[in-house]
């Protein structure tokens, strides 16, 4: 049921003023704005040092192409041991040639000098 009282200006003023204190005043909104811009520019500053860690396209085609260049490099440098490790097997089985090559000449030079009287000194 509605009431039908009558309502004064002055009553519809005191109203509207209760209604009003609830409302923010200016230099609160202000505050709180001036609140949310010094959170804002703390946390702008975290994401500037956090960017200075994040690797760009930029960053990772240039990863990408180093690789390739170090791959390469590996490469030559796997193909470069390889030929040295052939060379220094070629030069073991020389070396062990020459060798019995030696002692068989020491054993003639032995048997020679010998046949010949003559002592050999080593």
């Amino acid at each position: 049921m509605v009431d039908n009282k009558k309502i004064s200006i002055e009553d519809l003023a005191v109203m509207i003023q209760r209604g009003f204190e609830d409302i923010s005043t200016k230099k609160e909104v202000n505050d709180k704005f001036e609140q949310v811009d010094r959170r804002f520019d703390e946390n702008d500053g975290k994401f500037t040092r956090l960017l200075a860690f994040v690797a760009t396209q930029d960053d990772i085609k240039d990863i990408k192409s180093e690789m390739v260049e170090l791959r390469k490099t590996v490469e030559s440098l796997t193909r470069a041991v390889d030929r040295l490790a052939k060379v220094v097997d070629n030069l073991r089985i020389e070396y062990a040639s020459l060798m019995n090559q030696v002692n068989r000449h020491e054993k003639w030079f032995q048997l020679i000098a010998d046949k010949v009287g003559v002592k050999l000194e080593y």
